[in-house]
């Protein structure tokens, strides 16, 4: 797709519109920003196509944004491929807003900003996957996404904001981790059957707590070294490792994936000395 896309660059359609310069290839429209880097801005999509493909460049230009509207109310669309976008960084406000066929997404690992109401009434939409760091989960981000059953919150999140998860009415299972510290109250209103799992102590309990929403603690995050789970790593966990190397003890599963220092699977006297150094600082 993206060779084809190229190719086409050649014979593609130009105009200017307000002092920018907007390209039609392939039914799809793109605005340029810079020398380096276009916008995607729209799509035509005369042959009724329900799969679009977003490559990483047309010609020499990286594709770095979706404008906002640029697919909203595109009920035909089904099917969304960014995994070649790998510049794409934003996704415009009601970028893809209306999108009743669209099943599911995968935000690539630059794209660390979706706008409001990016993907509000997405009816069919079933599967949202971050493999990039967002800070913010916007206002009416997922609103009226009513397929949605699960979503889990990425830990580079602190906000949820208004109506994010607004009537997410099938939505059960959302994870909020320790990083996120402001939820709006109106966040999940009207996903009635929505159940918060979250951490003991943070930020997500006191909320669900406060707003009578049903929640279930997950098991606490330890870091690797800390063998008791004491939420610390101190000579201590050395001890214990040593007592299980001579048979004086049992450790469980979890703690010997703790004390496996160097993630070999196994944990053995050389883990013990990586304690010893992460405790000395010689680790992180």
């Amino acid at each position: 797709m993206s060779a084809l896309l190229a190719v086409c660059l050649l014979a593609g359609s130009a105009l200017s519109s307000h002092a920018e310069t907007y390209f039609v290839i392939n039914d799809i429209k793109f605005r340029e920003r810079t020398e380096e880097t276009i916008i995607f801005s729209g799509w035509e999509n005369s042959s009724n196509a329900d799969t679009l493909v977003i490559p990483e460049k047309i010609g020499d230009q990286t594709i770095v944004g979706i404008d906002p509207r640029a697919l909203e109310n595109n009920t035909q669309l089904r099917c969304v491929d960014l995994s070649q976008a790998v510049g794409l960084t934003y996704i415009g406000e009601s970028g893809f807003q209306g999108c009743t066929s669209l099943e599911s997404i995968e935000f690539p690992e630059a794209l660390d900003y979706v706008a409001s109401r990016a993907f509000r009434g997405c009816t069919s939409l079933a599967a949202v996957v971050y493999h990039s760091r967002p800070t913010c989960i916007y206002n009416y981000s997922f609103s009226g996404c009513t397929t949605l059953t699960e979503f889990e919150i990425p830990d580079s999140v602190t906000t949820i904001q208004k109506f994010a998860f607004e009537n997410c009415t099938a939505l059960e299972r959302v994870v909020i981790p320790e990083s996120v510290t402001a939820i709006a109250a109106s966040a999940f209103s009207g996903a009635d059957n929505v159940v918060i799992y979250c951490y003991s102590g943070s930020y997500a309990e006191s909320f669900a707590i406060s707003n009578e929403i049903p929640y279930v603690l997950l098991a606490p995050q330890y870091e690797i070294g800390d063998v008791n789970m004491n939420g610390q790593v101190e000579i201590t966990d050395v001890t214990l490792l040593q007592q299980h190397l001579a048979e004086i003890l049992t450790l469980s599963e979890d703690q010997l994936l703790l004390a496996d220092m160097n993630q070999d699977g196994e944990a053995d006297i050389g883990d013990a000395t990586g304690i010893q150094f992460k405790i000395a600082g010689f680790l992180v």
